[in-house]
C-alpha cells in the first residue's frame, strides 16, 4: 500500500473519530472532492480491523441508501 493510500486512510479514520458514523459518500464529499475513493479505503480499513460497516443505512447524494461506517470499538489508541 502506498503512502498516498495511507494518508487517505488516516483522513478517513480522523473524520470517523470526529463525526462518528458516516457513509462512503459522505466521506468522499468531505475528504476527496466527491471522487469515489472512500469505498476502497474503507475496505482496506475493515481488513486491517480499524473500521466496520454497521447495519444502518442513510441516503446518499443520489438518493440511494448506503451503509454507515464507524471505527472499531476498543481499538487501542488509533491516534
Amino acid at each position: 500500500m502506498t503512502r498516498g493510500a495511507q494518508r487517505q486512510r488516516d483522513k478517513i479514520l480522523g473524520l470517523l473519530r470526529d463525526r462518528g458514523h458516516l457513509t462512503a459518500d459522505e466521506l468522499d464529499v468531505s475528504l476527496f472532492d466527491g471522487h469515489h475513493t472512500a469505498g476502497r479505503r474503507l475496505s482496506e480499513l475493515r481488513e486491517l480491523g480499524l473500521a466496520e460497516r454497521t447495519d444502518r443505512k442513510r441516503d446518499t447524494r443520489s438518493g440511494r441508501k448506503a451503509y454507515l461506517w464507524r471505527l472499531v470499538e476498543n481499538e487501542p489508541s488509533l491516534f
